[in-house]
């Protein structure tokens, strides 16, 4: 005996992801979407994987129709590990497991230029030139540090080389 609801009730199911992927890149989960109620009603998919982001999709069905629904997050460098991804609506939760590998950049840092030596007082200049060897896009802070000093933090943002 199957007992149909006569207002919307969605349900997901995941269908797949692009799992591994390597910090920096996003997420995807695919996942179908079914209203297994008799109404036509609306609502918010979302993707939860704790620690790297979620995301949520509106999403409008007739009863007893389904569709396939993409959702993602960004990653940032830190977040490799293995994570259990969370996609629901407001009456079902479906759970996949996710792999971030971590991303090796391989990034070549040398020290280009100086203003040394500097006198008590003085600023101390230090020009680096960073490269990516990779080819993977990277982003991060370099750190200059002098012993006895306060260290010193700049972003950066590499494309391919």
């Amino acid at each position: 005996l199957e007992v149909t609801p006569e207002e919307e009730y969605f349900t997901v199911s995941v269908d797949g992801t692009n799992s591994p992927v390597t910090a920096g890149e996003d997420t995807r989960v695919d996942v179908t979407v079914t209203n297994r109620g008799e109404g036509s009603g609306s609502q918010a998919v979302r993707v939860e994987i704790p620690e790297v982001g979620d995301a949520a999709e509106p999403v409008s069905l007739d009863g007893g129709s389904s569709m396939p629904v993409s959702l993602g997050t960004p990653t940032n460098i830190g977040d490799a590990g293995e994570y259990t991804a969370e996609v629901s609506t407001n009456e079902d939760t479906a759970e996949v497991e996710f792999v971030v590998d971590e991303r090796e950049t391989n990034m070549d840092v040398s020290i280009s230029d100086t203003n040394s030596p500097v006198t008590e007082g003085e600023t101390l200049t230090v020009e680096a030139t960073l490269s990516n060897p990779g080819d993977t896009p990277a982003s991060g802070t370099v750190t200059a540090e002098v012993g006895g000093l306060e260290p010193d933090t700049a972003s950066f943002s590499l494309g391919e080389s």
